[in-house]
């Protein structure tokens, strides 16, 4: 502004046209300690920068009657209009009176240039009717602190007679009589420090339209006059300031003045492109449009977003009406200068950017501005702002707690967005926490479970919403889920009417729930001891509750009662003819011969003439049938049967009958009848004696042969069905005494023959009718016969009397059990074994005669004698061998073996140590196409599963919790279809989530691999 002074008046002093050189712009800070060559001052003005580095115009000092004032001497043509800037400080004083900015004739002369009088007057007016008011005064615009230059007409006779301080008041020319043409308050004080300075914008139009403008330090602007219509000025003008002081006093100071063409640049923007969601890219189109008086030499145009943030921000630049873009396309906000603007011409920026994430919402502001001889005539205009809202984003998710009582209480969390309403809503879900519903009223902060929460567990919802729209986001479901574990349960086949069951909770708090057989659930506590049940199967659940929720997956387990009733008496077909007497034939019930037939269940013996056998320690008692020939039997320390079940024992006979050690078994001790108790002892040391040895020869005869199999074979695990079998495991059996209740006495295996399947009679006579046999029930063997090593199969027995052993009776087809026999009553009888050797079931069976001893058989200890082959011996082989290849082809033994016990984790036919599940579909826990046919056929090979553990597993995709929810929703799809399909087993379901993959995630196929269920099963 100080050079555009400058210029106007070196060419009034030059003599020429005050327009032949442009004077604009006029650039003066005083800061310095001198006057620039077009500046005139007089009266108290000085610069203060020969005292300080940053000096001011110091117009007055704080002391009474003062007035100071200084022009620009260069004359500007009113026709383009003023646009005047400049900073101004009052202080120091007592507050009076205050500085005026003038205009006056351009054609003044400095010799001709005088001050207005001092005081309320703030030296542009004059006082008391006198002409020594400002020369040649076109406007002076008066900053008023004190409040008199409102109030001229009171203590000068001049225009206006009211006292307003603080306010900025007009007043017209000389001509005019220095007339009140316009006042109006100001928002802030007028006075001011320097470091609260003012900075006022004075716009006159080529129109001569005046407007004032107050920015404070704080940014704000005030227009305290808009538009004032001033009349027809002078051709030329020039300008000024003055101040003056009365009775009270300020110092008034100015710098940093500039005077320049005033033009308009007003910049629109508008959202062109893109929506309202977060993360996708917005466009913004911002209109530069130069709307006069004067056209720029240059402008600027800046882009911000003020507190918000855009990120990949391109621009392009288009130039209309002869606008000038410098530079046409850039990256990041746009900053630069622009060329000439033609008044009416426009720049067009297109800004494209994406807000960042941690926005509240998009803002862009465009401002511009008129640079060289130009300056902004509205600086409220000068800057345009387009804001978009943003849907709600939050960065986190609530949470909640639940107390022991069922009350859940919230913790909310805060969304970013512009003028957000929150929303909240509780929901009720399935217990993985994928199917979820809104609870009806529940939408407060808290709430309290009821009976329907139980199985299913809950989650928090919290929406947040704006004019962009909405967003929810949900809290974790509650977890874990209390859970119960069943510790110690009956086996799976009991015979005791009472059972004792024990379990545990996951969490110390959880209230423990249990069920009987399908009854209400009720409250309970480990252990539980249910006695007097019932015959059959039983049922027992238990589940944890906490809060009002519960477990939706009770931990259960099934078992059948099965209690053997004692033993009744004989039943037996009529004796053959020649028997003897009362030997095969039924006496009529109450006769002497009856009663003395039964078995004392108190004493533990029985009658002579019995045929029954006594119920020793160790032994049970059952009935006895003289074709069978096995049906009683005893159990030994090794678990074999006291009867060889290939001897021949007539019909009626006891089976100890004939002679001494006839029908026992190779492990006991047989009984000689004789009347000296020295021999009876003698008979019995021999006996004892030769047993062991036969045992250890025999023992050491079969480790050697093993060895040789396995040599020879190559794996011994490969061939054990063919070559060896393993021997029945031990059995712990009861022992029935007076104080033994008949339902706790374990039946002989021979009383519990399994069903579909029957011994073959060792005759060739038809089977008699016997009592009907109970259902077998499936014990366990104790732990030592589990691990007890595969034995070489028993053998055909020895005849003691030729030594010559004696070939099984041949393998008939036999009735299935219960079905009707000769007589019409069940008949109970065997297949042969399948395991028979290297034929199986399909070999024939050697005649059941006894063949002539053998020459050169020698002496076979008891036990090891082989029966003979039918076929010849391979020519060239050993004796071993021919042995070896007799065993493989021999008939099954009349007692076949019990089968070996599955392993704990069973492999079965056809399902892999391992069965999985798959696939299943992304982010699905539903059991659909193959997965859902997988299933079914798993459920016929896991019929006899006792425990089934299902494992679900998911891919990468998601969050690792969500995983785990996903896995154990899987997991508890495919055993609830188990269940469904009728498995009768103890279901437990577990989640690894995306931990354990079988393939690599970075594929779709690697990745459909690992959406999958295993299940571990026991048998």
């Amino acid at each position: 502004m100080s050079a555009l002074v400058c210029a106007i008046a070196s060419a009034l002093l030059s003599g020429s046209p005050a327009w032949a050189s442009d004077p604009f712009p006029v650039q003066e800070t005083f800061r310095g300690p001198s006057f620039g060559s077009q500046w005139r001052h007089g009266g108290s003005a000085e610069l203060t920068g020969a005292q300080e580095a940053e000096g001011w115009l110091r117009l007055t000092s704080a002391a009474g009657g003062e007035f100071g004032y200084t022009y620009d001497d260069e004359a500007f043509p009113s026709a383009d209009g003023a646009l005047v800037e400049f900073e101004y400080a009052d202080w120091g004083g007592s507050g009076a009176d205050g500085l005026t900015f003038f205009l006056f004739n351009g054609s003044t002369s400095e010799t001709e240039f005088h001050a207005g009088q001092p005081g309320g007057a703030l030296g542009y007016a004059s006082c008391n009717n006198s002409s020594d008011g400002l020369t040649n005064a076109y406007v002076g615009v008066g900053f008023d602190e004190y409040g008199n230059f409102t109030n001229l007409g009171s203590i000068c006779g001049l225009d206006g007679t009211e006292f307003l301080p603080n306010h900025v008041s007009i007043r017209g020319s000389a001509g005019e009589s220095y007339k009140l043409l316009a006042t109006a308050p100001t928002s802030e004080s007028l006075r001011a420090e320097r470091s609260q300075a003012r900075r006022v914008t004075i716009a006159i139009t080529p129109t001569g339209k005046l407007s004032v403008y107050i920015r404070y330090p704080d940014g704000t602007y005030q227009q305290v006059s808009e538009g004032f219509q001033l009349p027809v000025a002078p051709e030329t003008l020039k300008f000024g300031y003055v101040a003056s002081t009365g009775a009270l006093t300020d110092d008034h100071e100015i710098r940093d003045a500039e005077v320049v063409k005033p033009t308009q640049l007003t910049p629109t923007v508008t959202q062109t492109g893109g929506g309202d969601e977060r993360g996708e890219p917005l466009t913004w189109t911002a209109v530069v449009r130069n709307e006069g008086p004067n056209p720029t030499q240059r402008e600027q145009v800046n882009a911000a977003t003020g507190a918000q943030s855009l990120e990949n921000v391109s621009w392009t630049c288009q130039a209309t009406g002869g606008a000038e873009c410098v530079t046409a396309t850039g990256t990041g906000l746009p900053s630069s200068q622009a060329g000439a603007m033609p008044d009416g011409s426009t720049l067009t920026y297109r800004i494209t950017g994406t807000p960042t994430p941690t926005t509240d919402y998009a803002q862009l502001t465009v401002e511009s501005e008129p640079r060289g001889d130009t300056g902004e005539l509205d600086p409220e205009k000068e800057r345009a702002t387009a804001t978009t809202d943003l849907t709600p984003l939050f960065a986190q998710a609530p949470s909640f707690t639940l107390a022991a009582d069922g009350e859940a209480s919230a913790t909310t969390v805060s969304a970013r967005g512009v003028e957000l309403s929150y929303s909240y809503a509780w929901q009720r879900c399935e217990a993985g926490g994928t199917v979820c519903a809104d609870i009806a009223g529940a939408e407060a902060l808290t709430y309290q479970t009821t009976a329907a929460d139980a199985g299913h567990t809950i989650r928090f919802t919290e929406t947040a919403t704006d004019a962009a729209g909405s967003a929810t986001v949900d809290s974790a479901v509650y977890r874990p889920l209390p859970t119960a574990e069943i510790t110690s349960a009956p086996a799976h086949f009991f015979a005791s009417r009472e059972a004792r069951l024990a379990f545990t909770a996951s969490t110390a708090e959880a209230t423990l729930e249990c069920s009987l057989d399908g009854a209400a659930w009720s409250v309970c506590a480990s252990p539980m001891f249910y006695p007097g049940l019932a015959d059959g199967e039983h049922t027992f659940s238990v589940r944890a509750a906490y809060g009002g929720l519960s477990d939706p997956d009770p931990a259960s387990v099934r078992w059948i009662i099965q209690v053997i009733p004692p033993p009744t008496a004989p039943v037996s077909s009529a004796a053959p003819e020649g028997a003897p007497a009362g030997s095969g034939t039924t006496p009529p019930p109450g006769s002497a011969q009856a009663n003395a037939g039964t078995t004392s269940a108190n004493a533990g013996t029985t009658s002579a003439n019995a045929a029954t056998t006594p119920a020793r320690a160790g032994a049970s008692a059952t009935t006895h049938d003289s074709r069978l020939a096995a049906t009683h039997v005893r159990k030994t320390g090794r678990g074999r049967p006291a009867v060889k079940q290939g001897s021949k024992v007539k019909a009626g006979q006891h089976p100890g009958a004939g002679k001494p050690g006839a029908g026992k078994s190779r492990h006991t001790v047989r009984r000689r009848a004789t009347t000296r108790h020295g021999a009876k002892r003698r008979g019995r040391q021999r006996r004892r004696h030769r047993a062991k040895r036969r045992g250890r020869h025999r023992r050491r005869h079969q480790a050697k042969r093993r060895r040789r199999v396995k040599r020879r074979r190559g794996s011994a695990r490969r061939h054990t069905t063919t070559h060896r079998r393993k021997a029945a495991p031990r059995r712990h059996v009861t022992k029935r005494t007076a104080e033994t209740p008949p339902d706790r006495v374990t039946p002989p295996p021979s009383a519990k023959a399994p069903q579909g399947r029957a011994a073959p009679p060792l005759t060739g006579k038809a089977p008699v009718p016997v009592a009907a046999p109970e259902p077998k029930v499936k014990t366990p063997p104790p732990a030592h016969a589990r691990k007890q090593r595969r034995k070489i199969p028993p053998t055909a027995p020895t005849d003691k009397r030729t030594k010559v052993k004696t070939a099984p009776a041949t393998a008939e087809p036999q009735p299935e059990i219960n079905s009707p026999g000769p007589a019409g009553t069940p008949t109970s009888t065997r297949e042969p074994s399948r395991h028979s050797g290297k034929h199986g079931r399909h070999a024939k069976a050697p005649p059941a005669t006894t063949p002539k001893p053998t020459p050169g058989t020698g002496r076979k200890r008891e036990g090891k004698a082989q029966a003979p082959s039918t076929e010849p011996s391979p020519k060239g082989k050993t004796r071993a061998r021919a042995r070896r290849h007799a065993t493989r082809r021999e008939a099954p033994a009349p007692h076949a073996r019990r089968a070996p016990r599955a392993r704990a984790r069973h492999r079965a036919r056809g399902v892999g140590s391992v069965p999985v599940i798959r696939p299943f579909r992304p982010r699905s826990a539903a059991l659909v196409g193959r997965a859902r046919r997988r299933v079914e056929r798993l459920a016929a090979a896991l019929a006899n599963a006792r425990r089934v553990v299902c494992v679900g597993y998911t891919d990468d995709l998601g969050s690792p919790s969500a995983n785990l929810a996903l896995g154990l929703g899987r997991a508890r799809a495919v055993c609830a279809k188990l269940r469904a399909l009728g498995l009768r087993a103890v279901f437990k379901v577990e989640s690894r989530g995306e931990r354990r993959p079988c393939a690599s995630n970075a594929t779709a196929r690697g990745r459909a691999l690992n959406r999958r269920v295993e299940l571990r099963v026991t048998y």
